[in-house]
């Protein structure tokens, strides 16, 4: 996932979530004011997840 500006404020994103499944990085929060990215879902690692509830 690519680390942007925040499009609120400007200022550079920091990690903020990752993956429960792979541990890639795929939410970003601004370091200024708070406000989240939105969340990158893997769907590979969407499948896995649900097939793990599932079964």
């Amino acid at each position: 996932m690519r680390k942007d500006s925040c499009r609120n404020c400007g200022v550079t994103m920091e990690e903020f979530q990752r993956c429960t499944v792979c541990s890639e990085v795929n939410q970003f929060a601004c370091t200024h004011c708070r406000k989240a990215s939105d969340e990158q879902v893997h769907l590979k690692c969407s499948l896995i997840a649900r097939n793990v509830v599932c079964n």
